[in-house]
C-alpha cells in the first residue's frame, strides 16, 4: 500500500488531491488491518477512536483545500487545522506502528509476512515525516527555500530521502526549526531500523542450540 503512494507522488505535483486521498486510503487500509488481521485484541478501541478522527480530520483537510469553500477558511484556521491532523496522524499511526512491533515480535519464525510488515512500518515513517514536514511549512515557510507550488510531493519525497539518510535541499540548513524536523525523521527511521534488527537476532539466538 505505502509503495503505492509512493509511485504516485510524482503524479500529485500535478494533481495535489493525489497525496491528500492517498492519506485517507491509507487511514482505512490500516483500520481494515487492525479489524481483520491484528491479533493483538487489547486497544482496539483506541484505534478506532483516533483512527475515526483522524479520518474525519482529513476530510475536513481535503475540503478546506480543495474543495469550492477553500477560500473562506482564514489562514489561521488553517494553520491549526494542519497542526491537529499532524498530531492526530501521530497518534493513530504511531499507535498501529507500536501494534505492528508488537504483531512481529509474536511471530514465532522471520516470515516473508514479518519482513513485508516490517517493511511497511518503516516506509510508513516516512510517509508520517511527509505530514510533519507539510505541517512545518504551513506554519513556518522560512525553513524550506525554492520548492515548487504546491510543496506536498517535494516534501513528502524529502521525508523518505531523510528516512533514509541521503539527505534533502527542500530544507533550509541554518534553519533551527528545519534541523530539528530532520533530525526527527532520521532518528526515528534509525531506531525503528535498530529495534527490529535486535529483534530479529534475539529470536535467531534463541533458535540456536548451544
Amino acid at each position: 500500500m505505502e509503495l503505492v503512494l509512493i509511485w504516485l507522488i510524482p503524479f500529485s505535483q500535478r494533481f495535489p488531491l493525489i497525496i491528500d486521498l492517498g492519506a485517507v486510503a491509507l487511514e482505512v487500509f490500516f483500520l481494515n488491518l487492525v479489524v481483520h488481521l491484528s491479533v493483538l485484541r487489547s486497544g482496539r478501541r483506541l484505534v478506532y477512536a483516533l483512527g475515526g478522527c483522524s479520518l474525519l480530520v482529513e476530510l475536513l483537510w481535503i475540503m478546506s483545500r480543495h474543495g469550492s469553500a477553500a477560500g473562506a477558511m482564514p489562514v489561521p484556521w488553517i494553520g491549526s487545522l494542519a497542526l491537529l491532523r499532524f498530531v492526530l496522524f501521530v497518534l493513530f499511526f504511531g499507535l498501529v506502528q507500536v501494534r505492528l512491533v508488537r504483531s512481529l515480535i509474536r511471530e514465532p519464525f522471520v516470515t516473508t509476512s514479518v519482513l513485508m510488515g516490517a517493511a511497511a512500518g518503516y516506509v510508513l515513517i516516512g510517509l508520517l515525516g511527509g505530514v510533519l514536514l507539510n505541517t512545518l511549512f504551513l506554519l513556518h515557510p522560512v525553513a524550506f527555500g525554492g520548492l515548487p507550488s504546491p510543496p506536498d510531493a517535494t516534501l513528502t519525497m524529502a521525508s523518505l530521502e531523510l528516512l533514509t539518510t541521503v539527505g534533502s535541499g527542500a530544507l533550509v540548513s541554518s534553519n533551527l526549526a528545519a534541523q530539528a524536523a530532520a533530525f526527527t525523521i532520521t532518528l526515528t527511521g534509525q531506531m525503528y531500523v535498530a529495534i527490529l534488527i535486535a529483534l530479529v537476532l534475539g529470536r535467531f539466538h534463541r533458535r540456536v542450540p548451544h
